[in-house]
């Protein structure tokens, strides 16, 4: 998705159910939840009360596998740029555990 800023088309957001380019850090499409986030870093925390597991000990909002309560998954990264943009990387995990669709937008 573009949008119009100013004169100037931006990219705000990729949607993707395939691999169409090199996904970030070489997992998309395909790879398992396990393989996406080896590829992140994965502090092996413990599951949360809902179902969730933050994947790092600083900041759980960087990085969280999501339960979405229908046996499937969403792995999601969030980082926050110097103009206070918020940047997201979602991968949808199927519940066989594989990535069926990665997301990656922008939040103002």
């Amino acid at each position: 998705m573009f949008t119009l800023s100013g004169n100037q088309w931006l990219l705000v957001s990729i949607d993707m159910n395939r691999n169409i380019s090199l996904p970030p850090r070489g997992v998309g499409v395909g790879n398992m939840e396990s393989e996406i986030t080896a590829a992140y870093k994965d502090f092996g925390m413990p599951d949360n009360q809902d179902g969730s597991r933050n994947l790092y000990y600083a900041d759980p909002l960087i990085g969280v596998v999501l339960n979405n309560g229908d046996g499937t998954h969403t792995v999601q990264y969030t980082a926050v740029t110097l103009t206070n943009e918020v940047l997201i990387l979602q991968f949808y995990i199927d519940a066989q555990g594989a990535c069926t669709r990665i997301v990656n937008y922008v939040r103002k």
